[in-house]
Parts: structure tokens; sequence; C-alpha cells
């Protein structure tokens, strides 16, 4: 990130929840989407990242939940529209040494973590990865 004079924008709510589940899988989430990020800034740019409480709700066992979301999000060239129903299939790739695997595992790892993930893609203004996890079991 230094080389490429990135400027990285950490802003961490300190009252969330903990959240339940493999840390070593989650991380490896997080640094695969960050990678990412990292490899659409070309020179410069940001990349911000955000825990927070959702504002959507979901039912569960009867009762409405929120979630503790993540969002990742760089000022990339961002992804076309019509890409991103394909970047989480597995070997989807538009990197010339990339094997697309990595959105399809992050996937995998959110959903068995009982999550989902939500991008927001924007061209020239860059892409957000939104990492929904439900809080441990209340």
């Amino acid at each position: 990130m230094k080389n490429k004079g990135i400027i990285l924008h950490k802003m961490y709510d300190p009252s969330i929840p903990g959240v339940t589940g493999d840390e070593g899988k989650l991380l490896q989430v997080f640094l695969n989407i960050i990678k990412n990020a990292i490899e659409a800034l070309k020179k410069g740019g940001s990349l911000t990242v955000v825990t927070r409480v959702s504002r959507e709700y979901v039912k569960q066992k009867g009762k409405l939940k929120r979630w503790a979301v993540v969002s990742i999000k760089d000022t990339g060239e961002g992804i076309p529209s019509e890409d991103i129903p394909k970047i989480f299939l597995p070997f989807y790739t538009k990197k010339k040494h990339g094997t697309g695997i990595g959105l399809a595992l992050s996937k995998k790892i959110i959903l068995d973590h009982k999550g989902f993930i939500k991008v927001e893609s924007q061209f020239n203004k860059g892409t957000t990865f939104n990492i929904y996890i439900p809080f441990e079991g209340k």
C-alpha cells in the first residue's frame, strides 16, 4: 500500500457485540477482499475499512436481529455491473494472473458463518464489499 501511495482509513465501532466464527477463516476473507481492493487501486487512492451494526434486520428464532457489518471500500475503477453477479463464481477472474478462487471461497466462508456479502460498485468511483455476520447467539 505504501509503495502505491494508498491511504488507509479505519473506522471501527467499539460498541459492536461479538460474533461467533472461525477467526482464521474470517481473517482470510477480509485479507482477500482487501488484497483485491489494493490491486484495484493503480497509484494513489484510498482504502476504507469500517465496522458497524447493520441498518437491516433479519428474523431469527422469531426475533428481529441486526448484523455486524465489515465494509471494505476502495476508490478504484469499479466493477462493471454486468460482472458483479459473476465475481463469486469459482474460476471467474479478469486478472491476468488470477485464479478466480478468492471471492468464491470468501463467499462460502461467510455463508458457512450464516452471513452474506453485498457488493456495490460505480465506474471510476470504486467498490464496496459489505460483509454481514450475525452476532453471537443472543
